[in-house]
């Protein structure tokens, strides 16, 4: 049984709990919650079982959100093949689009600063990632990325559609073993 808790706090008060319920509920649940309190001042927590880890946390001024692998996987998906410079071989990525995450996070100026497990960072102007076609991949050929294999979240571009995803920054900002989003002036 997954056990999930979601604690939202807005204005000191414990606005919901809820406990054993889907991923799908849940995501249609959290996104109406979202969009209805987009303009609170404290951060948003969502805290999952040990059955659902952590995969992903965006920190902006205002809001923290953390996202679990099945929280992820909930959000709408994109998928391309592309080569890499790392890989060999046409690769299927399918992950959520960055472009669509900002929107939906509320997200439209600034700059993120990406963190990888490895301590490796990269900062990236807020309005560049939103013209772009990248997505945070968390599946690559049909199964889902480890560590080991540059996961579970690698930021990645359509390199194979056009010389604008083919050049040393574009290299540069495809971070891998993502963990953390923070938003900087």
């Amino acid at each position: 049984m997954t056990a999930l808790t979601r604690n939202l706090r807005t204005k000191g008060s414990l606005i919901t709990t809820i406990k054993n319920i889907g991923h799908a509920a849940l995501c249609v649940l959290v996104t109406g919650v979202l969009i209805a309190l987009g303009s609170t001042s404290q951060a948003d927590t969502f805290t999952y079982s040990d059955d659902d880890p952590l995969r992903l946390t965006v920190m902006t001024g205002r809001h923290s959100f953390s996202f679990s692998d099945g929280g992820l996987r909930g959000l709408p998906a994109e998928s391309f093949s592309t080569t890499t410079i790392w890989t060999e071989g046409t690769q299927h990525f399918t992950g959520v689009s960055v472009a669509w995450l900002l929107d939906y996070l509320d997200i439209d100026e600034g700059r993120l600063q990406l963190t990888a497990a490895n301590a490796y960072q990269i900062t990236i102007p807020v309005e560049e990632l939103m013209t772009s076609k990248a997505i945070l991949a968390y599946d690559r050929n049909g199964r889902p990325m480890t560590l080991r294999d540059k996961g579970p979240l690698w930021l990645v571009y359509p390199y194979d559609s056009g010389p604008e995803y083919q050049n040393e920054k574009i290299y540069a900002n495809s971070i891998w073993q993502l963990e953390d989003i923070n938003v900087v002036p």
